[in-house]
């Protein structure tokens, strides 16, 4: 979903690999619309569908847990809008990764 941490990664992998790799980044962008329209549709069953078995009831969040999930869920949001304070945390790590892949396509061809 647009806005959260998990897409940034997601499109960031995407771009990166459609000049090499077309027909497989096309096949991964189909496979990922699949998964968030089923992802979306199960959500959907969960809560507005008909019960299966006979109702319970639960109680809802205590504020502890609410407090837990919201500052979660907040992050999240962040991380998807301003991504680049995590990204500057592995930028030598991921230089170091392009150096030896670079150099392993001098001696593999593709």
């Amino acid at each position: 979903m647009p806005g959260t941490g998990n897409f940034v990664g997601e499109f960031m992998i995407l771009f990166g690999t459609y000049g090499h790799f077309k027909l497989i980044t096309i096949i991964s962008v189909f496979g990922l619309v699949f998964a968030s329209v089923y992802a979306l549709w199960m959500m959907q069953q969960a809560y507005y569908g008909s019960p299966k078995t006979a109702e319970r009831t639960y109680k809802g969040l205590n504020l502890r847990e609410f407090l837990i999930l919201f500052i979660l869920v907040v992050l999240l949001v962040i991380l998807g809008f301003f991504p680049q304070p995590v990204l500057d945390t592995s930028i030598s790590a991921m230089e170091n990764l392009q150096t030896w892949y670079s150099a392993s396509l001098s001696t593999v061809r593709l």
